[in-house]
């Protein structure tokens, strides 16, 4: 007897949970017109009925709090049966977008040593920025008979 494959996608995106929650509902319910069957939001769960022109089968969508690029996160994992793996990945990419245009851009953790260095007009650390000041580099001189060598090999004769 065959089996049922089920398969899943997820995608870790960089925004709170809380946020993750309220833009899952809304594509859910609001943008897509699915029926949302089960929520608990305690545990970042719900499921819902897919529909296309066709068919329906369940769906379900899973928050799971998590650390993206060093930021507080979630990874959402999203599950229709009986459909094809396209339509999980068409739900996380709508997501995307969903809380790109709701909530801007994902936060970024930014480390010390990617700050950019702060520095003064002639373009030397500043006091406290955590950087040596490097001597001034000294500007080459014009006079040309210095620019040679005593007895180099161009003095020599042929």
């Amino acid at each position: 007897m065959p089996s049922v494959a089920q398969a899943r996608s997820s995608v870790d995106i960089p925004y709170p949970s809380e946020q993750a929650w309220n833009s899952v509902v809304r594509l859910i319910r609001v943008d897509f017109g699915f029926v949302i069957t089960e929520r608990d939001r305690e545990s970042g769960f719900l499921m819902f009925t897919y529909r296309d022109t066709t068919r329906s089968s369940p769906g379900s969508v899973e928050l799971v709090s998590t650390e993206v690029n060093g930021v507080p996160g979630v990874r959402v994992v999203v599950q229709v049966n009986a459909m094809p793996t396209y339509a999980e990945r068409h739900l996380l990419t709508r997501l995307d977008r969903k809380l790109h245009e709701d909530y801007g851009e994902p936060r970024v953790r930014v480390r010390p040593e990617e700050r950019p260095r702060e520095r003064d007009r002639e373009g030397r650390p500043r006091e406290g920025s955590g950087e040596t000041p490097q001597p001034p580099a000294t500007p080459p001189t014009s006079d040309s008979s210095n620019s040679r060598a005593p007895n180099s090999s161009d003095d020599a004769p042929r």
